[in-house]
């Protein structure tokens, strides 16, 4: 565990109980682990181009990704990679990708565009009329680096989808929106000869809170709410669990708005408390959704300072 004093602008997509609302703000991270990747050969990365929409990798060796448009040609890349050692249900507080620039090509038009896949590819069978499905739901839009510069991408949202098991991690595509000229970079890929250059994943998060207490076993689900309530900064919710479930508690403002989820796991029979820490919160009305596959209940909780 690291502590952490850093603020980070993050792009939300809140799922609000009332409707989906895309809003941006600046996030105080106070501790958090942080798991960096940078993997060589063994990662899962690939490039297509429509001119040659049967062949994999096209440019022979995969030590460079194309994403963009060349001429009339559309370059896609695909990249993957193993986040086993990231805890299972684990909060993601910021999650970026850094890519490396060898080249640039054209002029600037249009935006780069990351999606998240949900199809199956491989490295050494994907081709351009074989590209996986992706959820443009999730796509993040930035615009084009320089020669010679590293690109960061905000992928904290693709993230969440994959340890919340919305999806399983199969990787992002990369490609463009509105270029009608030649407009497409050069990445250094898993594969490029200089190791500094390569991939690279940074990922801040929070594990779950959740934690076992004695009592009788119980027979029935409850959801007794947090205590203290109304709290200053510190609280800690109590529920019970009958059998093996899959528990969810998540935290909403009073405009309906997710704020942070609490608990995101598979428990056992027993008794259990989810400790949460608003001290980066406003003073206000929130509200405590309990929810399993047989059970939901909402609770008011009252924010102090």
């Amino acid at each position: 565990m690291i502590s952490l004093k850093i603020f980070l602008s993050r792009r939300y997509i809140f799922k609000s109980i009332f409707a989906p609302v895309i809003i941006f703000l600046s996030v105080q991270i106070g501790s958090a682990d942080v798991l960096t990747l940078q993997p060589g050969p063994e990662a899962n990365d690939a490039f297509t181009c429509d001119c040659m929409p049967n062949t994999t990798n096209p440019n022979g060796p995969i030590t460079l990704l194309y994403q963009g448009r060349y001429t009339v040609c559309t370059n896609t890349s695909l990249m993957q990679w193993d986040l086993s050692a990231l805890p299972e249900n684990s909060f993601i507080l910021y999650a970026g990708l850094e890519l490396y620039c060898c080249e640039f090509f054209g002029a600037v038009q249009g935006q780069m565009s990351f999606n998240l896949i949900t199809g199956g590819w491989s490295e050494s069978g994907v081709t351009h009329n074989t590209l996986p499905v992706i959820d443009p739901a999730y796509e993040v839009l930035t615009g084009w680096p320089t020669a010679n510069s590293w690109h960061t991408v905000d992928i904290t949202n693709i993230v969440q989808a994959w340890t919340d098991g919305i999806y399983a991690n199969r990787g992002i595509r990369c490609c463009y929106t509105g270029c009608s000229n030649t407009c497409d970079v050069q990445f250094a890929s898993s594969d490029y000869t200089y190791e500094t250059y390569r991939p690279k994943i940074t990922i801040y998060y929070a594990e779950n809170s959740v934690k076992r207490v004695e009592g009788q076993s119980p027979i029935d689900f409850s959801f007794k709410g947090n205590f203290p309530n109304p709290f200053n900064a510190n609280t800690q919710f109590e529920f019970s669990v009958p059998g093996e479930s899959h528990v969810s508690l998540n935290i909403f403002n009073s405009k309906g708005e997710h704020i942070v989820r609490l608990v995101n796991s598979t428990l056992g029979r027993g008794n259990y408390i989810s400790e949460f820490n608003a001290e980066n919160l406003p003073t206000g009305i929130y509200f405590a959704k309990f929810s399993t596959s047989d059970f939901n209940e909402i609770r008011k909780v009252v924010l102090v300072k």
